[in-house]
């Protein structure tokens, strides 16, 4: 391996390019864009299926008009159901991301309080906190949200956890 030459875009002075370039392409490659996609070819593919029933007897005498007809069928189709397969899939991707947030926060805050139970370090830092919430004038709920209950929930679900 050459120590001196190291192509990495860093190196060659490519950094911000390379970066705004990945950024471009990461933002085209989102999870709503396939999720449309697969969505509309679903939807599309019912419509084929559906046209191609309609058409069955008489597309055997008129062979070149039922594959036109079902060309049509193709593209407006695509057309008329490109639009709410798009927003469809922004908000069920909108939802998961909401979704994974939250689950990656409760996760969070159950470690936190796991190594508060372990460690009384911890538990000495976590302490001080609670008073400094509780002035807020939006006061419990506002800092702490629905933690309390949730663990609970998790604790009540989670055998593992009874060790006393």
């Amino acid at each position: 391996m050459n120590s001196v030459f190291s192509p990495s875009p860093s190196s060659l002075g490519l950094g911000a390019a390379v970066e705004a370039r990945d950024l471009r392409l990461r933002s085209r490659l989102d999870g709503a864009r396939g999720l449309s996609t697969l969505l509309a070819a679903a939807a599309v593919a019912a419509m084929v299926s559906l046209a191609d029933r309609l058409l069955g007897d008489w597309a055997d005498q008129h062979v070149f008009l039922a594959w036109l007809a079902l060309w049509l069928v193709i593209l407006a189709g695509t057309l008329a159901v490109s639009g709410p397969a798009r927003q469809v899939a922004r908000r069920v991707c909108h939802a998961l991301n909401v979704w994974s947030d939250a689950v990656d926060e409760t996760h969070a805050e159950l470690r936190l309080w796991k190594a508060a139970r372990a460690d009384h370090r911890v538990t000495a830092e976590c302490v001080p906190t609670i008073p400094r919430a509780l002035d807020d004038e939006a006061g419990w709920a506002a800092s702490w949200g629905r933690f309390p209950e949730s663990l609970a929930d998790g604790r009540r679900n989670a055998t593992h956890l009874r060790h006393c």
